[in-house]
């Protein structure tokens, strides 16, 4: 399984919703196209919580950030 961690200020946060319910589904279509079972997990974290969680984050971890602050 793969996780994905997305990071976004607090104005981007919705976006940052969405993204993850939309990786997250087990069934995606696109097109006429049916991908299945896709094992992502993808989690919603402020700037905060990334700065804070910083150093436990392995090298092998996804990080998709989203905004545009200092951070991004």
């Amino acid at each position: 399984m793969k996780k994905l961690i997305i990071v976004c200020d607090e104005k981007q946060k919705k976006y940052g919703g969405f993204l993850s319910q939309l990786i997250s589904n087990k069934e995606k279509t696109l097109g006429e196209e049916f991908i299945r079972n896709i094992p992502v997990v993808a989690q919603v974290w402020l700037e905060k919580d990334y700065l804070a969680n910083e150093a436990q984050i392995s090298s092998e971890q996804y990080i998709l950030f989203i905004g545009n602050s200092k951070l991004m």
